[in-house]
């Protein structure tokens, strides 16, 4: 570690060296040892010392100032509690410039840039005009200015981060407090100390309930949020708590998918809920409320009921179910629920050349479909060769070709508009979202772009031109084996059908010609009376499709697919008999809920009868 000097005790050999740094720049000095273990705040620094770190504070705005990651300064809460290891940007320490300047140094690595007329942040290597001087104010002790060439170093009244300004006396906006840094150990803190610390670790944790200490937010195989019994291994009862905006998420580290508002049935929409210290808390208690609402009103805490085991939503007053202990689960790594969620899912980390995928819509868990020459996300069919997809590396980005219609996917420029196919080798964008748990991508129209492939829900799931940073617009590559006798087979397939649409008119009016009604129930008579082997001269019948003529054969012979069942050895011919049939009328669905005899506790739609078909009267 650096020696601690006395920043009044100034040394004519240091001021050469500090003249000559001053010239060439600060860049990559050594860096104190950063400290380790949960923040305390210590005393207040009455005499300040170069090598050894210190938090600074506003007297004037009470806030603490951290650099960010893009190295704004900014006004934030105390750093106590919080884990060493993620808040090293509360760190500053003092660098000799020349003249009796200094400059301040973060725990990243970074330098102050001096005060000017606007925030200026951070700079990786400090010039001279960086440098400020330390100016205690007078009859204040531990109470500093920070003068750079022009400004002193202000934090505005408004919250936002610090910049020049002319406030320079005791209690003002110009005012600074340095901290001296000491740390504690988790198993030491209690209460509010340890729910704040807890919340600066995020990451994996569990929630026991207090009402039931036994009892731990679970994800069930079906996927239901419950209340059960600690499990001693498996990620049912692992969750990830992260910051969301002003609030968190909390998601399943068992299945991806995140508890909702509702606290049911987790879903793969993220979704804002809230912490607070519970007001419940007494003595050392550090329980917490976790809310749909930001306010905590009402009825909209997670709750535990009386057995245990249900879920619900309820008041945090004066109820132990709705206060939750967090545990920080260090027994469960990283990379063990990566390897779970990926590997469940089978999410490809890395896209290969030549290589075939189903793209998911993550938001949904749909798949990207051609559908007559439109992008839709759909339902899974792993027998629909359209849901799959060939990547082909073209220059920095890839070309996205349909393994069915060997088609690709267009460039779409205008917003809200459907992604097309065609025969043009249009060139896509996918690049990694910075999810840390699953490999998921965006897939923008430009390197690092910030619009392309969206599931529009409004828009019957059709795959369209929207902002990369909505959720449905996150994608999955499911990488995928595929033969290229299935390749040929599948679209031999299509051909076919293709050629049997082309054909459609045609066969209507053949068929026309053999039967004497539209729906193909009755031949003609003198069809009827050929044999086989004479109606397959017939000009009519070799016109038609070779599905369409056994259709006309079994009308003909009667020789309908029989089913058997295995146990009864009970014999029926349902092809034949649910081909073309009568149904009789079935009440109303609204009054089949309400009459008790079906057991619907709910009208739900008109498809809601035994049959499932609606028709018109008449």
């Amino acid at each position: 570690m650096n020696k601690p000097k006395n920043l009044y005790i100034m040394k004519k050999i240091y001021l050469f060296f500090a003249f000559l740094l001053s010239i060439f720049g600060v860049s990559s000095a050594v860096a104190t040892d950063l400290p380790t273990g949960i923040f305390e705040v210590g005393d207040a620094a009455t005499t300040l010392e170069t090598g050894k770190w210190y938090f600074l504070y506003n007297q004037g705005t009470g806030k603490y100032i951290q650099e960010s990651a893009s190295g704004a300064l900014s006004q934030v809460g105390s750093p106590k509690g919080k884990d060493a290891s993620t808040g090293v940007g509360y760190l500053i320490e003092l660098e000799e410039a020349s003249d009796g300047k200094f400059y301040i140094k973060t725990g990243l690595g970074n330098y102050y840039k001096g005060p000017g007329s606007s925030a200026r942040g951070t700079g990786a290597s400090a010039t001279a005009s960086w440098a400020m001087r330390i100016n205690p104010i007078d009859g204040t002790t531990g109470h500093f200015t920070l003068q750079g060439t022009t400004y002193n170093m202000v934090a505005p009244s408004d919250g936002g981060d610090i910049k020049g300004g002319t406030a320079k006396t005791a209690g003002s906006t110009g005012d600074w407090v340095f901290y001296n840094v000491s740390t504690t150990t988790s198993d030491e803190l209690t209460g509010r100390d340890l729910y704040n610390y807890q919340m600066s670790k995020l990451g994996l944790i569990r929630l026991h309930n207090k009402r039931t200490s036994t009892s731990y937010l679970t994800t069930t195989a079906s996927g239901v949020a419950t209340g059960a019994a600690k499990a001693s291994k498996g990620l049912s009862q692992i969750w990830i708590l992260e910051k969301n905006g002003s609030g968190y998420t909390l998601r399943s580290a068992n299945t991806g998918q995140y508890l909702q508002s509702t606290f049911g049935t987790p879903a793969n929409a993220s979704t804002t809920l809230y912490f607070q210290f519970s007001p419940n808390n007494t003595g050392t208690e550090s329980y917490c409320n976790i809310s749909s609402s930001s306010d905590f009103s009402g009825q909209t805490c997670l709750n535990l009921g009386n057995n245990g085991t249900t879920v619900t939503k309820w008041s945090y007053s004066g109820d132990a179910g709705s206060d939750w202990a967090i545990e920080l689960a260090e027994d469960i790594t990283e990379e063990d629920v990566r390897n779970n969620l990926n590997a469940t899912k089978g999410y490809a980390s890395e896209l290969k050349d030549g290589a075939y995928y189903r793209l998911v819509a993550t938001n949904y868990t749909r798949y990207m479909t051609e559908v007559d020459g439109n992008v839709q996300s759909i339902s899974l069919n792993e027998d629909n060769y359209a849901q799959y997809w060939k990547l082909v590396k073209n220059g920095n980005g890839w070309t996205i070709q349909n393994v069915l219609s060997q088609k690709y996917v267009q460039i779409q420029s205008t917003t809200s508009a459907v992604y097309k196919t065609g025969t043009s080798k249009a060139t896509l964008y996918p690049r990694r979202t910075d999810d840390k748990w699953e490999y998921k991508w965006v897939i923008s129209n430009t390197s690092n772009g910030t619009s392309g492939l969206h599931t529009a829900s409004s828009q019957n799931y059709n795959v369209v031109l929207w902002s990369t940073t909505a959720d449905a617009s996150i994608w999955a590559f499911q990488e995928v084996a595929l033969t290229d006798e299935d390749i040929e087979n599948a679209r031999g397939a299509l051909q076919e059908y293709e050629e049997l649409m082309k054909n459609l008119t045609a066969y209507q009016t053949h068929l026309g010609n053999l039967f004497e009604d539209m729906a193909c129930t009755t031949l003609k008579a003198d069809i009827q009376a050929l044999s086989d082997e004479a109606l397959a001269q017939n000009a009519d019948f070799s016109a038609l499709h070779k599905d369409i003529q056994a259709m006309v054969l079994k009308v003909k012979n009667g020789n309908w697919q029989q089913y058997t069942n295995s146990k009864t050895g009970y014999t029926a011919d349902y092809e034949r008999f649910f081909r073309i049939a009568d149904y009789q009328v079935y009440s109303h669905h609204q009054d089949m809920a309400g009459s008790g005899n079906f057991t619907m506790s709910n009208p739900f739609g008109r498809l809601s009868n035994p049959t499932g078909i609606v028709a018109n009267a008449g």
